[in-house]
C-alpha cells in the first residue's frame, strides 16, 4: 500500500483551498492501491490557511505564528493511518513543510529552497517508508530499484570476523590520506559493531558496502573521531558517521542511499537525535538528497582536506 498527499489525489486541501491533482496518483487511490492524507488538516489547521515554512526546526506561518504543534500532531495521526494500512511507500507533495522530501522552502517566505524534509516526510523516512515526491513519481524505477536491493542484499550489523573485510574495503573506497587505517578499523569494529551497517551480498556472503559511526553527545565533528574509538559513548544521542563505503562493482545501483536510509531508520528507533558527517564539495549534493543539511565548512581537516559538515535530525 502507498500513502499519498491528499492534494495530489485531487482533494482541495492546500493552504489556498485548491488541489494539486496528479491523475495517476488519484487512480492509485481509486483503485485501492493508495490511501490519501493531509497532515496539516489532520492537525487541526483550516482550509484555506496561512502559508507555513520550517525555520530552525520549527514551523511558522507567514504571520509569525508557531504552528509546530499542529504539524507534529497531524503528522502523527497520518503515521497512524500509514501503519493501519501497512504502507511501505509514499508519494508526497514536493517542497511542503509537511510532505516535502529532500528539498523544502527555506523559512523566509521568499520562494527560496533548502535541503531537508517536511515534518510528516521525515517521520515516514524514520519509519522506513520509501518516500518520493510527485516530481519523480512518473519514473517508478525508484521502487523497482529498492525491491531489487532488498532481494539482493542483507542489511545488518557487522560481525567480528568481518573486520578485515571492512578494513580492505575502506582502502579501496578512499584515497590513502582519507582512509581509516587497518588497525583503527579493526578496533572500531570491536568497540562498536552495533554502529556498523553492512550490505552483504546474499549470493557471496561478502560485504558489498557499509556505513559506520560512533555515538556521542558532542554536536560537531573533530578529527579525533576518526582515530579514537574510545570517544564512543553508547548512550550518546548523536552519531558521527565516519565512512560510507561501497565497492566499485556495486556502485550506481542506489546501494549507498539504501544504506543511509536503513541506518537512519535503525538509529531513529534507537532514540538517536542527529547524524553528522563530513564530505567534500563534490558529495554535498548527494548527501542533501539523503536528507542532510549543509552546515558549512567543518572544523575537521582530516587528511589535509577541507570538508563540509552536514547534519540530519532524525528525532524531533
Amino acid at each position: 500500500m502507498i500513502i499519498v498527499s491528499e492534494c495530489l489525489a485531487g482533494v482541495p486541501c492546500r493552504m489556498n483551498g485548491k488541489d494539486k491533482l496528479i491523475p495517476e496518483i488519484k487512480r492509485l487511490v481509486d483503485e485501492g492501491k493508495a490511501v490519501a492524507v493531509c497532515p496539516e488538516v489532520l492537525g487541526g489547521l483550516p482550509i484555506p490557511r496561512d502559508p507555513s515554512e520550517i525555520r530552525d526546526g520549527r514551523v511558522y506561518s507567514c504571520n509569525g505564528r508557531d504552528v509546530t504543534e499542529e504539524f507534529v500532531t497531524g503528522a502523527r495521526q497520518a503515521m497512524g493511518i500509514c501503519g493501519t494500512h501497512g504502507c511501505t511507500q509514499a508519494i508526497m507533495k514536493a517542497k511542503s513543510p509537511s510532505c516535502g522530501c529532500g528539498v523544502i522552502y527555506n523559512g523566509k517566505f521568499d520562494g527560496g529552497l533548502v535541503s531537508g524534509n517536511g515534518i510528516f516526510a521525515q517521520m515516514l523516512v524514520n519509519a522506513g517508508i520509501n518516500v518520493m515526491t510527485e516530481e519523480n513519481f512518473m519514473n517508478d524505477e525508484y521502487f523497482k530499484r529498492d525491491k531489487k536491493l532488498r532481494e539482493r542484499f542483507e542489511f545488518r550489523s557487522i560481525r567480528p570476523d568481518e573486520a578485515e573485510q571492512a578494513a580492505e574495503i575502506e582502502q579501496i573506497c578512499f584515497p590513502p590520506n582519507e582512509a581509516c587505517r587497518r588497525e583503527i578499523m579493526i578496533r572500531r569494529v570491536a568497540k562498536a559493531p552495533e554502529l556498523f551497517l553492512v550490505a552483504a551480498d546474499k549470493q557471496t556472503g561478502k560485504i558489498a558496502g557499509f556505513l559506520n559511526g560512533l555515538s556521542t553527545n558532542e554536536n560537531s565533528f573533530r578529527d579525533e573521531f576518526f582515530t579514537n574509538e574510545e570517544l564512543q559513548d553508547p548512550n550518546g544521542k548523536n552519531i558521527m558517521l565516519l565512512g560510507l563505503d561501497v565497492l566499485p562493482a556495486y556502485r550506481g545501483q542506489g546501494l549507498a542511499r539504501k544504506l543511509m536510509y536503513q541506518y537512519v531508520c535503525r538509529e531513529r528507533q534507537n532514540g538517536r537525535r542527529m547524524l553528522l558527517l563530513t564530505c567534500l564539495d563534490s558529495k554535498v549534493q548527494m548527501y542533501r538528497k539523503m536528507g542532510f543539511r549543509d552546515e558549512g565548512i567543518a572544523d575537521s581537516s582530516w587528511g589535509g582536506e577541507q570538508w563540509h559538515e552536514m547534519s540530519c535530525v532524525i528525532n524531533i
